[in-house]
Formats: C-alpha cells, sequence, structure tokens
C-alpha cells in the first residue's frame, strides 16, 4: 500500500471512529499525556493516536478516557485503551511532594498523567498474557465498516463491563485492595489506583472508608517495586494535611486547619 492510501485509509477509519464514538457519549480530547495527539501522525506517518473521553461514570471526577493507536505495519492495524482518569485527583497529586507518589510518578516528573488511575487493553479481553496480539486489522476501504463494528462491540460488551465494575466509590474501595488489571505483580495492590480512590473517597465525603483503605495498606507494609512503605506514610500524611476529616479519621487530632 502506498504511503498515500495508507494515510487515506487512516484518516477514513478515524473520522468513521470519531463519528461513531460521538453517539456513544465519547467526544475527541487532546492527549493525557505527554505525546501531542499530532505528533505520531507529522513525525511518524506510520502510527497515529486517537483520545476520546467520556462521563460515563457515576463518581463525580472521574472519566473513561479511551486511547486508540492506528499503526501501519504490513498492514493497517487498530488497538485501544480504556483508562480511568479524574481532573479531581490531579489537582490534588499536583500538589503533593513527589516522595509522597509512586517511584515511577517522581522518576516521569512532568510527564507523569497525575490524572491516571488505571488502564486496561481491548486486547486483555482476548488474551490476558499478550494483549498486543490482540489487533483489529484494515487492509482496505471495505474493511473499515467491520473493524468500526468490531471495536465498538468490544466497547459495548467488555470494555463497558470493565468501566461497570469502577461506577460507584463502593466499588472503588474494594478495587483499591486489589491488584490492577494489567499489573505484572499480582501480590499488592495497585499504588496508583489506591491514591486515587483515596482522593476520590474523600472527595465524596467517605472520609472514614479511605482512612481505612490507608491504614490497611500501610499495616500490610508490602508493597509494588514502585512504591514503599516511606512513600505511602508521606502520602497519608499529604492527605491529613490537606482533608481534616481524613486526619480526624486516621486519629491525627493535632492536625489543624
Amino acid at each position: 500500500m502506498s504511503g498515500a492510501r495508507s494515510a487515506r485509509l487512516m484518516k477514513q477509519i478515524s473520522a468513521e471512529l470519531t463519528r461513531t464514538l460521538a453517539a456513544e457519549g465519547y467526544l475527541p480530547s487532546e492527549a493525557l499525556d505527554d505525546i501531542p495527539n499530532e505528533q505520531p501522525g507529522r513525525r511518524y506517518p506510520a502510527w497515529r493516536r486517537l483520545w476520546f473521553t467520556a462521563p460515563q461514570i457515576e463518581v463525580p471526577g472521574l472519566t473513561s478516557a479511551l486511547l486508540v493507536r492506528l499503526r501501519w505495519d504490513d498492514g493497517l492495524s487498530l488497538a485501544a485503551d480504556v483508562q480511568m482518569v479524574s481532573d479531581t485527583v490531579a489537582a490534588v497529586l499536583r500538589e503533593v511532594s513527589p516522595g509522597a507518589l509512586t517511584s515511577v510518578a517522581e522518576e516521569m516528573a512532568d510527564r507523569w498523567q497525575s490524572s491516571y488511575l488505571e488502564s486496561v487493553s481491548f486486547g486483555y479481553f482476548y488474551s490476558r498474557f499478550d494483549p498486543s496480539s490482540q489487533k483489529i486489522w484494515i487492509a482496505s476501504e471495505s474493511d473499515i465498516a467491520p473493524a468500526v463494528d468490531r471495536f465498538m462491540m468490544m466497547l459495548r460488551s467488555w470494555v463497558y463491563g470493565w468501566i461497570s465494575e469502577r461506577n460507584s466509590i463502593d466499588k472503588l474501595l474494594d478495587l483499591g485492595r486489589q491488584p490492577s488489571t494489567m499489573g505484572v505483580e499480582q501480590n499488592n495492590p495497585d499504588p496508583t489506583r489506591l491514591r486515587g480512590v483515596v482522593v476520590l473517597a474523600l472527595h465524596d465525603g467517605r472520609a472514614v472508608d479511605a482512612a481505612e483503605l490507608m491504614d490497611w495498606y500501610l499495616r500490610r507494609a508490602r508493597f509494588t517495586t514502585w512504591d514503599t512503605i516511606e512513600r505511602a506514610k508521606a502520602f497519608d500524611a499529604a492527605m491529613c494535611e490537606r482533608f481534616l476529616d481524613f486526619a480526624h479519621a486516621r486519629g491525627h487530632t493535632d492536625i489543624r486547619s
């Protein structure tokens, strides 16, 4: 396939996905990470990324985002991730010291997506051990409609099911104690998601529940390789400083507003 034709095919599938996703409430978004949307298409014509967001979650301050990746490699492939993101969480975490976050967040510094809680690849629902192997292939214009249909089938069934498991504070509090869906360390809770859940619970007036989750996490004293007891305690202290009701629930009555 010529470069012009592959570019035209990318443009066509992008337009059709944008139109179809709009009917589901997902609208185009700026990039939520450090790579501008337009950069891959200009510097690397063989691939393109599309972001979409929609307030699909019944938790105030929590949003679902889709990252769609188009790539030309002996054919045009389509793959996607769904992410849980929150401007509410980002606003709080941007004000805490790097030492209260995970080591990954500290190392990435300004490139860290502070709104991010968790993600899962669409391909995970086919094969959790090799999700990248499950791509939707588009060889010609006639493949666009079937490709979009397959994408939407995955979104409306498996992806929406995954989202529904995160559509309440109670569900998030339970998930805070579990490993990440895509995590490689299946013996410890996801420290990024846990911090986000604590913040969302606090903004929902659930200080006692947030404090119980934090207390449970600290008492475990077992963490992924990108978290430590020192970092967890620093986050706990930062939340006590920011939220007086959390400080009281944690028993830190010496904290003053």
